[in-house]
């Protein structure tokens, strides 16, 4: 799902480390041959003998002869090696200290071990994804502690606390769980909050999660599908089908046509069979969703297969901007 020109931006990345790694070595390289001139003299001595060494080989036919050389000269070097973290250990460095360490260990600043991915860079894939996605602002104000009973009375209350207990669970059990959820509800009772909850917190313990508008969600297929690049397609496919949660906020505010209906299914039933799950949001009734993306569909959504949550009460939204404008007057 990443573009090209985000790639290049990784790569940049790491270029900009191993170069920072480069300076760093060099200044301490300068430092250190100021200060303890037999180190300088132990470096330029074994740089030497590696290319004697070397071109001495060349003339040596013998294959017992080459080795023996090989060997000598290994084992001079390794003792001038050891001459030299010695004298930086008396002059009060560490014995490492001309090998400073790279961010990660790991593919020593690449990306790469051996021909896979490493996790650095795969991390760095997700929080492209996620800039991308503007995922930052959509998780804005959005956490468990956040949660506030005070919008909440009477049997809305009760219904507040089930469904914040149903959304704790869904994240204590993620991995042996694959359910997903469904938010249904009156506009304005908290469901985009409550899906920011559960994104926010399997974030925070490492899964991918990728939440979109409905309408963002389909746009960006139909870019993918009709634009010059063949394999954004398969790009963004791959991410919709393989995240570890795919969240799509306010089904039902696009413009359903025979399009987007035939991708919800697709990446419904896909995700599905591979036990990965979806949360949905929705001011949709159960009625209305069934008449508006087929029976079928709706039989499926509101199934064994996902955990079913409505969500009920007072517009938050609005009484949340009547007691910001109370605050306001009392505050003058």
């Amino acid at each position: 799902m990443l573009t090209s020109r985000q790639y290049d931006k990784i790569k940049l990345i790491y270029e900009e480390r191993r170069r920072n790694r480069d300076k760093l070595k060099l200044k301490r390289q300068t430092e250190v041959f100021g200060k303890i001139p037999e180190y300088r003299e132990l470096d330029t001595a074994i740089r030497n003998l590696s290319i004697k060494t070397a071109l001495k080989s060349f003339d040596i036919e013998d294959e017992e002869e080459r080795k023996q050389l090989t060997g000598t000269t290994i084992l001079k070097m390794r003792q001038m090696e050891n001459e030299k973290k010695q004298l930086l250990l008396s002059a009060g460095y560490p014995e490492d200290y001309l090998d400073p360490p790279y961010e990660c260990q790991d593919c020593r600043d690449t990306g790469y071990i051996g021909n896979e991915k490493c996790s650095c860079l795969r991390q760095l894939e997700i929080e492209q994804l996620y800039e991308s996605l503007n995922m930052k602002a959509w998780l804005d104000g959005k956490s468990f502690e956040l949660a506030d009973e005070s919008y909440y009375e009477g049997d809305d209350l009760e219904n507040f606390r089930y469904v914040l207990e149903v959304s704790h669970d869904m994240v204590d059990r993620f991995d042996e769980d694959h359910r997903g959820m469904v938010l249904y509800g009156n506009v304005g009772t908290g469901k985009t909050f409550m899906a920011g909850c559960i994104a926010r917190a399997l974030m925070e313990e490492g899964y991918l999660v990728l939440s979109y508008s409905a309408s963002g969600l389909f746009e960006q297929i139909s870019n993918a599908m009709y634009g010059s690049n063949k394999n954004e397609l398969n790009s963004v496919n791959e991410m919709l089908y393989n995240c570890d949660l795919l969240v799509i906020d306010d089904l039902g505010t696009e413009y359903p046509n025979d399009f987007t209906k035939s991708c919800l299914f697709r990446i419904y039933n896909k995700r599905l069979d591979s036990g990965k799950p979806i949360l949905i949001t929705t001011n949709m009734s159960p009625s209305v969703l069934k008449d508006t993306y087929t029976e079928r569909f709706a039989s499926r959504l509101f199934s064994v297969d996902n955990r079913l949550c409505e969500m009920t009460g007072r517009d938050i939204r609005g009484l949340k901007a009547l007691r910001s404008r109370m605050a306001e007057l009392n505050s003058n």
